[in-house]
């Protein structure tokens, strides 16, 4: 492709007949006739911008207005559009997206799941370790990760695969111009604040995309249709009772046999049963009497004594979380928790809120502080909490609030699921709640 039919994509004439042969968001690439699309934070860029003129370039196209290279300030938002045409790319599987607020990867696993049992070719998206799954660094992959995935799962031919799209992703364009030919609404509540400045902000930017796209669309039954105007969706409908403490799902009256505890997981089964009968797929009962919990999400890592670790980081899944195990086990609930630094503050205040409304006591610890100081964020917390301890190590917390427990006490993980590190000062340090746990229960016995 020459450089002047490149540039029109991002509204930028040209008279250059140049043939382009390569293009990358990666710096360090050494390929001839290519093209550097630099996207990376703005205090980095002159550092990756130099690096990619070394590697000979011929052209660097940035969304950083810098000297000797082409602003673009629509660049993230045309990408895709432009990617497609230059691989030409053909998607040959089928693509499932899911958005709400909490929920996405959970529900993720769960297709995924039903899917593997329907004896489908499937993978999805993740941020975390996981079978049958392609690993990226956001919820939402950036353009060149998400078509580099696209062409994996051309060449493996899936028949399916399944991507979560966030808030911040749909607003930086990472998923224009990609028609999903299934998508997900979840629920929506409060989160991304520090990114969108306003609930409604937020709320606009899913139910926008939701109502613009072609795809089959599954939306949650308790999701106030008042904020959705396109009505061409399947009404994701279910009714969960509590009887003796269990939890039992009904869809269209009648009882779907599952080994699912949490009410959270019954409502992301729902959603399979809906899709199941979507594709026709005829044993979806059998399927669904099959899906076991997802690792690091709603997950009873020990019955004796009861400890559950949760990824739970909005205020909404902290407190669904708390509240369905105080329904469920009926004990007095130790909670371990932080929370994130460079996100939006107003989640400490509410998390100390929640864990005061349960009565639970409280040890706060690191979550992943990024740039922040660890013990500004704990503060921030324990401004608003009453019944608590700061250990800032989220290893010894996790030991101290196993230490305390007993037969009418119970312990809940929140903030990282099964994820591997913590983030500081931009490195990952090594970490997880799941180890950590087994070596306190090992030296318990």
């Amino acid at each position: 492709m020459k450089v002047k039919d490149i540039l029109s994509y991002f509204d930028i004439d040209s008279n250059d007949e140049k043939d382009i042969l390569s293009v990358s968001d990666n710096s360090s690439t050494k390929k001839i006739n290519w093209i550097y699309f630099n996207l990376s934070s703005k205090e980095h860029a002159k550092e990756y911008i130099e690096e990619a003129k070394r590697n000979a370039a011929y052209l660097i196209i940035s969304i950083h207005n810098i000297d000797g290279v082409i602003y673009c300030k629509n660049l993230k938002q045309n990408l895709n559009r432009f990617l497609i045409d230059f691989y030409k790319f053909e998607r040959k599987f089928k693509l499932i997206g899911i958005t709400g607020t909490n929920g996405k990867s959970s529900l993720s696993n769960f297709l995924k799941q039903s899917l593997l049992l329907n004896n489908n070719k499937v993978k999805n998206v993740v941020c975390v370790k996981e079978d049958n799954s392609y690993k990226a660094n956001n919820t939402t992959p950036d353009s060149f990760k998400l078509f580099e995935i696209f062409k994996k799962a051309n060449r493996q031919k899936l028949d399916f695969l399944i991507v979560e799209i966030s808030s911040i992703g749909i607003n930086e364009g990472r998923v224009n111009s990609i028609n999903f030919d299934y998508l997900f609404l979840t629920n929506i509540s409060s989160d991304h604040l520090d990114y969108h400045k306003s609930l409604k902000e937020y709320v606009k930017t899913k139910i926008e995309y939701i109502e613009t796209s072609n795809a089959i669309k599954f939306i949650d039954n308790n999701i106030d249709k008042n904020i959705i105007k396109n009505d061409k969706y399947i009404n994701v409908d279910y009714n969960i009772t509590l009887k003796n403490g269990k939890h039992t799902l009904f869809i269209n009256n009648k009882i779907i046999n599952n080994n699912l505890i949490f009410k959270t997981n019954l409502i992301n089964l729902s959603f399979c049963y809906y899709f199941l009968k979507e594709i026709k797929v005829k044993n979806y009962k059998q399927i669904l009497s099959k899906i076991h919990p997802y690792k690091g999400r709603l997950d009873i890592v020990n019955y004796n004594p009861l400890i559950v670790i949760d990824y739970a980081h909005t205020a909404s899944s902290f407190e669904n979380i708390i509240n369905e195990c105080k329904i469920l086990f009926n004990k007095k609930l130790i909670l371990v928790f932080g929370s994130g630094g460079d996100r939006d503050i107003s989640k400490r205040k509410e998390y100390a809120e929640i864990a005061n409304k349960y009565h639970a006591y409280s040890i706060v610890t690191m979550d992943n502080p990024r740039t922040e100081k660890p013990d500004k964020i704990i503060e921030d917390i324990t401004l608003y909490l009453e019944n608590y301890e700061v250990i800032e190590s989220r290893k010894l917390a996790i030991k101290r609030g196993i230490d305390l427990l007993d037969s009418n006490k119970m312990l809940l993980i929140l903030g990282k699921g099964n994820e591997d590190f913590i983030l500081m000062n931009g490195i990952k340090l090594y970490h997880n709640d799941y180890i950590e746990v087994e070596k306190c229960l090992a030296k318990r016995i």
